[in-house]
């Protein structure tokens, strides 16, 4: 069971690192991360909400996508259309497979 969670872990970062090398984002943040950076700046939670069950995954252009991906594989890099493709591609494995999600959170500030 142990190796089997090994192996997941490895596919899951491959796919984040997919996700993180083609689609142009500025971060990509833990949960614990970003806890720390809002409580630091005083700031609590106060909702959170996972929006991923609302998202359209797999529709049929998604799997014209894929398939242009698989053949392109990393060359989609050089160009930036196709490098957004490229991460898209993996932003939809990851969150078909629960590795990552989209998440709602409402943070509200302490009082001093």
């Amino acid at each position: 069971m142990a190796d089997e969670n090994l192996l997941e872990n490895k596919k899951a970062k491959k796919w984040i690192q997919r996700f993180q090398e083609g689609w142009i984002i500025n971060s990509l943040f833990t949960h614990e991360q970003i806890n720390k950076y809002a409580s630091h700046c005083g700031f609590k939670i106060v909702e959170r909400q996972n929006l991923t069950p609302y998202l359209e995954l797999n529709r049929p252009r998604d799997y014209i996508i894929r398939l242009l991906i698989k053949i392109l594989g990393k060359v989609s890099l050089r160009n930036q259309y196709l490098q957004m493709l490229y991460g898209g591609n993996a932003l939809q494995k990851c969150l078909s497979k629960h590795w990552i999600n989209h998440e709602l959170i409402v943070w509200q500030k302490l009082n001093d």
